[in-house]
């Protein structure tokens, strides 16, 4: 053979080889990442599913407990309930079974059979005696599976406040589906993203999470609600937005072990919000952080695929937003979540204004919320005019008030509960029978169901989210004849804000401003101080002292960088340690003591 056709034989099998191996190597990769595509597509659904089958068994649990309290309160007034009353009650709470139990565990009301013929309830299970002997607070059934029973249940078990009776609580699995599905249509995966309160989306997560890593004794998940998350609000996919903070929370306990706390904190910054999911964790080592959130990255799972991280940065970045990781090995990790923030939907109450000539009504059969309501009320006095506030537990005592009183009840601020227990009427039903209209205020923890808010819009009435109640910023208007005070009633000009969580310390700098005739504003934390801020109650002239340890380990010095981009440039750090142990800091004017500008006199000091 000739050496020229050597040769060309000699390239030909390396081309060939070297094609050979292209090809090979195309199809693995076309191999790989078709596997990755299925691994997604799979993790995606079981996702789902799961966050399905959870939210399933927290709302279940949740509906089990409200109905059961109830029930025992109702027991504790006037004793065991005739069976009518029972069934009333099962039909207006929304559940499948209703029944009371006596001390020796026998059945002696039941909404759906005779008691005589249900087998004594020790007998199921003897633990439930811990119930009347005080070693057990409630006992509470898994889903049961649908044997002997037609379908599954599920089961909780309370006792009265004397442990005399108990009361059990039965909900059927297909009905738990029947509630659910009211007005989820906009929570379906897949739906386009809406205009969603996200402290409400929160609470539901983090009640499911509790729920699902129950057994974890040492292990606390803290979901920071507070002043600074009222009324935020995104564009976003709420099945999409669950499911990424169910992930963050999943991958937070997992990083912590036997014990640690998992935080989920959510503030507005700007036009902005910021939502974070800290955990006090081992951390994540550098070279390791960089990576995470790129498809195929993980760390610490065993068999994990990288892919919860990715599709969670994909999301939020597909809302505006962004997702970062912030880590310190020993420390523990941080995931915030950045999201544009959305203007609220008209029937959201962002600010209540109050006229101190006019009464607030309170109408609600929960006496806890009263006392919510007056709390914040009674809290405007030292600053403001003393507000008139009537508290009504049955319709028709605030339908009695209106028609004695129709001139005052004209201007009043009326703040109604939906759901009135033992009664028919509800709050929109006499919202739209007396007239309110846009006086009318629903506190509600049902403003998310399509009815109740399309006859809201239809009334003009507005809504305040139960849980809510007690960070709703309030603004006082100015009485006639009186000077210029701000929002909730104070001087629109303030001497000096301290932010302090030693009760004592804001005590003593109360002291030493009354004495010298200034005006002080103390808050026990940064949350409440950007609260009045939001509502308007502080100048931005209004220098700021602000401690540097305070409560749940905020810093002082961080939370001032938040004070200072609102605009304040006199903050001062007010500290007992020595001005030297901090660095120079651009949004602290100086570091300075515990003693309040004005100086002590001998009456302020106070022991110890």
């Amino acid at each position: 053979m000739r050496f020229a056709d050597k040769l060309f034989l000699f390239a030909f099998l390396i081309a060939a080889s070297l094609g050979l191996g292209v090809t090979l190597a195309a199809r693995a990769y076309m191999k790989t990442q078709a596997r990755l595509t299925y691994v997604a597509k799979c993790s995606l659904f079981a996702d789902s599913l799961g966050h399905t089958l959870n939210q399933l068994e927290s709302n279940a649990e949740t509906l089990l407990y409200g109905v059961g309290r109830a029930v025992v309160l109702d027991d504790d007034q006037h004793g065991p309930l005739p069976t009518g009353r029972l069934k009333g009650l099962r039909d207006e709470l929304g559940v499948t079974h209703l029944f009371i139990i006596d001390a020796k565990g026998r059945f002696i009301r039941s909404t759906n059979e005779d008691p005589n013929l249900i087998p004594n309830l020790y007998s199921f299970c003897p633990k439930y005696a811990d119930l009347v002997t005080g070693r057990a607070r409630s006992m509470t059934t898994p889903i049961i599976p649908p044997n002997p029973e037609p379908k599954p249940f599920k089961f909780l078990t309370l006792p009265n406040r004397a442990r005399t009776r108990l009361i059990e609580v039965g909900l059927r699995v297909d009905f738990i589906g029947k509630v659910l599905s009211k007005g989820a249509a906009s929570e379906r995966p897949g739906a386009p993203p809406e205009v969603f309160l996200l402290s409400s989306l929160l609470d539901s997560v983090v009640t499911e999470k509790r729920l699902q890593f129950r057994s974890r004794i040492g292990v606390e998940i803290e979901n920071r609600v507070d002043a600074a998350s009222y009324g935020l609000f995104a564009m976003v996919q709420a099945v999409e937005f669950k499911r990424l903070i169910s992930n963050l929370v999943n991958n937070a306990v997992e990083a912590l072990g036997d014990e640690g706390t998992v935080t989920v904190r959510l503030v507005a910054q700007a036009d902005r919000l910021r939502l974070e999911v800290q955990d006090t964790g081992k951390g994540i080592p550098p070279e390791i952080l960089a990576k995470l959130g790129a498809r195929g990255e993980t760390h610490g799972k065993a068999g994990g695929l990288g892919l919860g991280l990715y599709h969670a940065r994909a999301s939020a970045e597909s809302w505006g937003g962004s997702l970062e990781l912030q880590s310190e090995t020993g420390r523990g990790t941080t995931a915030i979540l950045n999201l544009p923030q959305a203007r609220p939907p008209e029937w959201f109450v962002c600010v209540l204004e109050l006229d101190p000539r006019r009464p607030v009504v309170v109408l609600d059969d929960d006496t806890s919320i009263h006392q919510v309501w007056q709390g914040r009320f009674d809290s405007l006095r030292p600053t403001g005019q003393a507000l008139e506030v009537l508290h009504f537990s049955t319709p028709a005592e605030l339908r009695g008030w209106v028609k004695a009183d129709a001139a005052r009840a004209r201007g009043t601020v009326y703040l109604m509960d939906y759901e009135l227990l033992g009664h028919q009427d509800t709050g929109l039903s006499l919202i739209a029978e007396l007239g309110l209209g846009e006086r009318a205020i629903l506190v509600t923890s049902r403003f998310e169901e399509a009815a109740i808010l399309a006859e809201c819009l239809r009334l003009q009435a507005r809504m305040i989210p139960k849980g809510l109640a007690g960070f709703v910023p309030i603004r006082v208007r100015p009485a006639a004849g009186a000077g210029e005070p701000g929002p909730d009633g104070r001087s629109a000009r303030l001497d000096a804000a301290l932010i302090d969580d030693d009760a004592l310390a804001r005590m003593t700098w109360n002291m030493a401003a009354k004495r010298a005739g200034k005006t002080l504003q103390t808050y026990a934390d940064a949350a409440a101080f950007l609260a009045d801020l939001d509502a308007g109650s502080i100048p931005a002239d209004t220098p700021v002292y602000i401690d540097s340890s305070l409560a749940d380990g905020v810093k002082g010095e961080d939370a001032a960088r938040e004070i200072a981009r609102r605009g304040f440039k006199e903050i001062r750090l007010a500290t007992g340690h020595e001005p030297s142990s901090f660095p120079a800091m651009a949004h602290i004017r100086e570091v300075v003591g515990k003693t309040p500008p004005w100086g002590l006199d001998d009456a302020d000091r106070t022991p110890g």
